[in-house]
């Protein structure tokens, strides 16, 4: 039995850091970014970004150097980026 847990932690740990991998990498990052962006520019904003961290061990997107525009079509206005 003991045995076995060990062998399951172990390849839970193996799948998380795989799931890790290929979450954080390019492609998925700029389907990420791509999504971001196409969501904000239908409400008039405009990002750019220029990559997506994703943290380790908990829930979270950093986002790298964002740079944020309004369009006439948003309904807030910013005066500076």
């Amino acid at each position: 039995m003991r045995k076995f847990l060990i062998s399951l932690g172990i390849l839970i740990v193996i799948l998380y850091a795989g799931l890790h991998a290929v979450v954080a990498s390019s492609p998925i990052q700029r389907r990420v970014l791509s999504e971001i962006q196409r969501v904000l520019a239908e409400h008039g904003i405009e990002v750019s970004m220029e990559s997506i961290e994703l943290s380790a061990f908990a829930p979270r997107l950093y986002l790298n150097r964002v740079i944020v525009k309004t369009t006439p079509k948003a309904e807030i206005q910013l005066e500076h980026p």
